[in-house]
C-alpha cells in the first residue's frame, strides 16, 4: 500500500525522472496520476498466477493439434483445475505445462513464457501489484489546492 507520505516524496523528488515537476507546477494532478499509473517505469516482475483465458490464447493452434492425446488431456486438466487462474509459480504446475508443450511447440512455449512477467507502473513499484493512484491521492499527497 502506498502512503500519502511515500507518494509525496515520489512526486516531489522524482527519483526516476518521470517528469512530475512541470505537472506539479501546473497543478495537473490527473496527469501526475496518469504518469504514476502507466507501465513506463521499466520495472518488470514475475507474476504469481495467470488467467486461464490468457494461457489458452497463448497456445498456437497448429502446435496444439500436433500434441498427443495425453498432452491434450493434461492441458485440459490443468486449465479446468485452475478454476480461472493458474498459479504458475508452483513448480508442479510449471512442470506440467512444460510436459504438454515440449520443445516441439516453440511458439507456444515463448508465448507462455511471456505471460510469466508483467510490466509494472511506478505506482505498483512503490505500493505493490495492483496499486493505482487517483487524482485525489495526488492532491492529498502534495497538499495543493486545484
Amino acid at each position: 500500500m502506498l502512503t500519502p507520505q511515500q507518494l509525496e516524496q515520489e512526486i516531489l523528488t522524482d527519483p526516476t525522472g518521470l517528469g512530475y515537476g512541470p505537472l506539479v507546477a501546473q497543478r495537473q494532478y490527473a496527469q501526475i496520476a496518469d504518469v504514476l499509473n502507466s507501465a513506463t517505469s521499466g520495472a518488470v516482475s514475475s507474476v504469481a498466477s495467470v488467467d486461464t483465458k490468457a494461457l489458452q490464447s497463448a497456445v498456437v493452434a497448429s502446435e496444439y493439434l500436433s500434441l498427443s492425446a495425453q498432452q491434450r488431456d493434461l492441458w485440459s486438466a490443468l486449465l479446468l483445475a485452475a478454476q480461472g487462474s493458474v498459479p504458475i509459480r508452483m513448480p508442479t504446475i510449471r512442470q506440467q505445462a512444460l510436459a504438454v508443450f515440449t520443445t516441439s511447440a516453440p511458439n507456444t512455449r515463448a508465448n507462455l513464457a511471456a505471460l510469466q512477467t508483467k510490466a509494472f507502473s511506478r505506482a505498483e513499484v512503490l505500493g505493490g501489484a495492483g496499486t493505482v493512484v487517483g487524482f485525489y491521492d495526488v492532491y492529498y499527497a502534495i497538499g495543493q489546492a486545484p
